[in-house]
C-alpha cells in the first residue's frame, strides 16, 4: 500500500468570522487532553457521478462560516494560565491523496494512514490547526474522509454537530436548522471558572506511547444479546457491553489493582437545564463505576452492569454541580486530569450520526477511528446499520494477545 499522490490546501471560511474578541475557553475546555478527536468515514464508489473534491472544499468553506472557531488558532493566556480561541480565519488543512489499493482490500486496522492528525505535532499548541481533513481516493473509485478536530475546542458532540453542518452544506443546504452555540458564559461564571495554574507536567499526562496500539473488536447484535441474556435483559446494549469490556480488561491485564475503576464521559447537554444541545465546546462529565477487582472478576456480568448503570444515572445536575465546585477548589490544573487517567476510560460515540452523513455520493459504508495512543482508553464507535458495535481499545502487545486468546471476552459460542 502506498500513496500515489498527495496535495495540501488551506480552506478558509466563506464569510469572515463575526467574532470581534477571542473566545475565552471554559475550564472544561482547558482540562481536556491536548490532542485530536479522530475518525474516518469510508464510502463506496459513487453510482452516478464521481466525487468532486472542489465541491467538498466549497461545502467545507460554508460549514466553517458557521463553525468559525475551527478556522482559528489557540492563544496562550498571560502566565500560561490556559488557552483562549482567536477566531482569525487562518483556515483548516485539507489533504487530498490517492492510493494504489481497492477499498475492499483495505484493512481497518490501518485506518490511521487515512487520518491527517500525525502531520502536526502539538509541541506548540498555538500553531496547530484546530481541524484537519484528508480525502483519500481508492483505486476502485471508493473514497474516505479522515477528520481530526482538536479536543480543547470541543468534545465528541461538538465534532458531531460540525460534521452534520458540513453534510448539510454538501447536500445543498444553506443556513443550518440548528446553528451551534459558542457562548461559554454558562461555564465561565465566577463560581465555576477558577484561575487555574498550569505546571510543567500537565501535557505529559496525555502523552502517547508508541508501545500502545489500537486493537479493534467487533461485537454483533447476536453476541450483545448473549451478554444481555446474562443480565436477564435488565440493562441496555451499551451498559452490558461496557460492563463486559470493563470486567475482562481488568481480568486479563493482570495488573496489581485492588480497585477497578471505569470512567465514562457523559454529555452534560442532556443533564444541565439551560445548556443548549447545540453548545459547541466541551461539556462532558465523568460517570465513575468502581468495584473491588476480586468481586468484579468473580461475580456475574450483571454485577458489573448494575454498577455501570448506576454510575451513569448518578450524573445528575447535583453531581455535576459538585464536580464543578471541586474544580473551583483546585489551584493547579495538573491535579484535574487524574480523573481521566484512571485504569479504564470509555468514550461512547454511539449516539453520533456519522453513519447518516451525506456528501453527495451516498452515506458511509464504515465509520472507524485510529483512536489516541493513551493507555487504557476505549472508544465505542457508532452502531453500524446491522447493530454491530466496533470497540477500539488501546493496548500493549501482551494485553492484546491476552484478549484475543480469550473466548469469553470475544463471546465465542
Amino acid at each position: 500500500m502506498k500513496f500515489e499522490s498527495r496535495q495540501h490546501d488551506i480552506i478558509k471560511p466563506k464569510l469572515p468570522s463575526p467574532a470581534r474578541e477571542p473566545i475565552a475557553l471554559c475550564v472544561l475546555d482547558q482540562i481536556s487532553a491536548r490532542n485530536y478527536i479522530t475518525f474516518v468515514l469510508l464510502f463506496a464508489p459513487p453510482q452516478d457521478q464521481p466525487l468532486s473534491s472542489e465541491s467538498l472544499k466549497k461545502s467545507l468553506s460554508g460549514a466553517l462560516s458557521v463553525c468559525y472557531p475551527l478556522a482559528g488558532r489557540y492563544r496562550l493566556l498571560p502566565g500560561d494560565k490556559g488557552l483562549e480561541l482567536e477566531c482569525n480565519d487562518r483556515g483548516v488543512d485539507f489533504f487530498e491523496a490517492s492510493m494504489d489499493e481497492k477499498l475492499e482490500s483495505f484493512e481497518e486496522s490501518r485506518c490511521n494512514v487515512l487520518c491527517p492528525c500525525g502531520e502536526f505535532p502539538a509541541e506548540d499548541v498555538t500553531e496547530v490547526p484546530l481541524l484537519l481533513v484528508q480525502l483519500t481516493r481508492f483505486k476502485c473509485g471508493g473514497w474516505s474522509l479522515g477528520v481530526a478536530m482538536h479536543h480543547n475546542v470541543g468534545d465528541g458532540a461538538a465534532m458531531d454537530l460540525f460534521m452534520k453542518t458540513w453534510s448539510h452544506f454538501a447536500s445543498g443546504g444553506h443556513d443550518p436548522v440548528h446553528p451551534p452555540c459558542f457562548d461559554r458564559s454558562f461555564f465561565n461564571s465566577s463560581k465555576i471558572s477558577p484561575a487555574l495554574e498550569y505546571g510543567q507536567d500537565y501535557t505529559s499526562l496525555f502523552k502517547t506511547s508508541a508501545k500502545i496500539k489500537p486493537c479493534m473488536f467487533r461485537f454483533t447484535s447476536s453476541q450483545i444479546q448473549v451478554l444481555k441474556n446474562q443480565c436477564d435483559g435488565n440493562y441496555t446494549r451499551f451498559e452490558v457491553l461496557a460492563a463486559h469490556i470493563w470486567k475482562y480488561s481488568t481480568k486479563l491485564r493482570k495488573k496489581a489493582w485492588k480497585e477497578a475503576k471505569l470512567v465514562i464521559p457523559v454529555d452534560g447537554r442532556t443533564r444541565l437545564p439551560g445548556l443548549p444541545k447545540e453548545y459547541f465546546g466541551n461539556a462532558t462529565f465523568s460517570a465513575q463505576a468502581i468495584a473491588q477487582v476480586d468481586e468484579l472478576v468473580a461475580k456475574p456480568l450483571s454485577f458489573a452492569a448494575k454498577i455501570v448503570h448506576d454510575a451513569i444515572q448518578n450524573v445528575s445536575g447535583v453531581y455535576i454541580g459538585g464536580f464543578l465546585d471541586w474544580i473551583q477548589q483546585q489551584h493547579n490544573v495538573d491535579m484535574i486530569p487524574s480523573l481521566w487517567s484512571e485504569p479504564i476510560v470509555l468514550t461512547s460515540w454511539t449516539r453520533f450520526s456519522l453513519y447518516e452523513l451525506e456528501f453527495g455520493c451516498g452515506t458511509p459504508v464504515l465509520v472507524t477511528s485510529p483512536g489516541v495512543r493513551l493507555a487504557d482508553t476505549v472508544v465505542f464507535l457508532p452502531w453500524s446499520r446491522d447493530g454491530t458495535m466496533t470497540v477500539v481499545i488501546q493496548l500493549g502487545e501482551e494485553e492484546r494477545e491476552n484478549l484475543l486468546a480469550s473466548p469469553e471476552f470475544l463471546v465465542t459460542p
